[in-house]
Formats: structure tokens, C-alpha cells, sequence
């Protein structure tokens, strides 16, 4: 049975994030994030009247490159971005739950997506890292038997840690390690895009859902993974390098924009 995708249709991710109790007070319930995307669904080309569910991408990454885009020559300075941010994802603290909140046209909540996770070891020893998390509800009837059940919502989620910026400065003034030389902690961030399935009706009265998570042990099990499992931060997450390049050049023309209009005010 082949289908064809609707017209994207227009919805809005709420994204934020609730820290564990040894996340940084900034990081405890940052401020949320609001992005707009586009979902469709497939439609049977047989004139059955059945869809599927519908399926979009929120793009994290094409979000913070807009805020590094110049501003009207007219516009006042209350109208430029108060930051330019030094990376192209959401900062979330190590351990948390991401809260996902999906809104229609009307900026009704329909949809929320709760998922708990564990970063522990992601930075690779300041080597920079990444990973990802699935999280999948499947509708299961079990008055008819069906215990697998239908996928009904999902959410993918990528996760990273840069790497650590070594200090040429401080290398220069004494002979340290190369973590002793950081001038920062590791940090980490929801990144790149987040990829939803959510159901086009609504739950019938005899069906329940069944939620799953997806992805590599050290999430899933967190500090309390079992010993079968462990294995050194170098190995259980994939490197991570940092942003591309047109994120960097984008970035360093921002910032030089801002310069120049900082001596374009002060000269008003």
C-alpha cells in the first residue's frame, strides 16, 4: 500500500528542561524554548480511510543560526538579539528530565513528552561526545489481545558535550595537566534536531499506552547501569568534535556586526 504526505501543517515545540538536584541553579528549570515546525501525515492512496500519524522535525540547529542573522539597518537596539549564543543548541544540565511540549495552530498544548535522562561520562574526559534517546508510546488493546500495540508517539532526541576549550594563557604561566588548563566544566546541550510522531486521534476508552525508551546502556541505566554494561567513557559514546564550520563563520560574522554597531550607538 503506497501514501503520499500531506501539506506540512504549522505546530510549535515548547522545549525545556527540568534539572536533577545537583544541576546549577541556572540550569534548574531554565527558560523555555519556542520553536515553530511543520508536520505531515500519509494518507492511504486506496481510498481507505485510515492515516498515519503525523511526522515532523524540529530544527534546533537552523533556529540559533536565525539569531545570528544581521538585523534591519533601522531597527533599534532593543530589537537585536540580547545574546549571541556561543553554541547552536539548548544548554541542559547532566541529569534532568526534557519536557516537550507540543502546541497546534491556536498554541494549544496537545502533547506533552517526558523524558528522563542521564549525560554522566558524555564529555569523554573533555574530548567532546554525543548520543541520543528514543522515547516511544505504543497503543496496546488488551481487550482485543493486542499487546504490542501501534506506535502512537515518539520522540528523538541527540544530545552532545563539546569539547573543552583548553586555555592558551594559563598553559603558558605554569606546567599542568590538560584538564588542570580548561577554562570551563563540561557543558551540554539538546542539539542538532528532535524528530516527533504524534497520533492524529485521540485514544479510544480500551487502549493504553506502552512507553519505551531507545537508545546506547549509559542512558538508559544512568550511574546505576548494570556491571555488564560499563565501559569507559571513551567507548560507550560516539566523539563529538563541535559545530561546523558555518556555524563558526556565521558566529564570528555576528560578532562583528555587533562591534560595529556598538560604535555606530555610542557615536549616536
Amino acid at each position: 500500500m503506497s501514501a503520499s504526505p500531506s501539506r506540512p501543517l504549522p505546530f510549535l515545540a515548547s522545549i525545556g528542561v527540568l534539572g536533577g538536584s545537583d544541576a546549577p541553579a541556572r540550569l534548574k528549570c531554565p527558560l523555555h524554548l519556542h520553536i515553530p515546525f511543520g508536520a505531515v501525515y500519509y494518507s492511504s492512496s486506496e481510498g481507505l480511510h485510515t492515516s498515519s500519524p503525523y511526522v515532523g522535525t524540529i530544527d534546533l540547529e537552523a533556529h540559533y543560526l536565525s539569531l545570528l542573522s544581521p538585523a534591519a539597518p533601522s531597527a533599534p537596539p532593543s530589537a537585536r538579539p540580547a545574546k549571541i549564543p556561543r553554541f547552536p543548541g539548548y544548554q541542559i544540565p547532566p541529569r534532568g528530565q526534557i519536557q516537550l511540549v507540543l502546541k497546534n495552530s491556536n498554541q494549544t498544548a496537545f502533547k506533552p513528552f517526558l523524558v528522563p535522562y542521564d549525560l554522566n561520562g558524555l564529555h569523554r574526559s573533555g574530548q567532546g561526545g554525543r548520543t541520543f534517546l528514543w522515547q516511544k508510546s505504543y497503543s496496546v488493546d488488551l481487550e482485543h489481545g493486542d499487546a504490542e500495540g501501534k506506535l502512537r508517539f515518539a520522540v528523538y532526541l541527540q544530545f552532545c558535550s563539546p569539547p573543552l576549550v583548553t586555555s592558551t594563557s594559563s598553559a603558558k604561566r605554569t606546567k599542568t595537566t590538560s584538564a588542570d588548563r580548561t577554562d570551563r566544566e563540561p557543558k551540554y546541550y539538546l542539539y542538532h534536531s528532535i524528530r516527533v510522531v504524534f497520533a492524529s486521534r485521540a485514544l479510544d476508552a480500551s487502549e493504553k499506552l506502552r512507553v519505551v525508551l531507545e537508545g546506547p546502556a549509559e542512558m538508559l541505566y544512568g550511574t546505576s547501569r548494570p556491571a555488564a554494561v560499563k565501559q569507559t567513557d571513551e567507548d560507550r559514546f560516539a566523539p563529538y568534535r563541535g559545530p561546523g564550520e558555518e556555524w563558526e563563520m556565521t558566529r564570528k560574522k555576528a560578532k562583528e556586526r555587533e562591534k560595529e554597531l556598538e560604535k555606530g550607538d555610542r557615536l549616536h
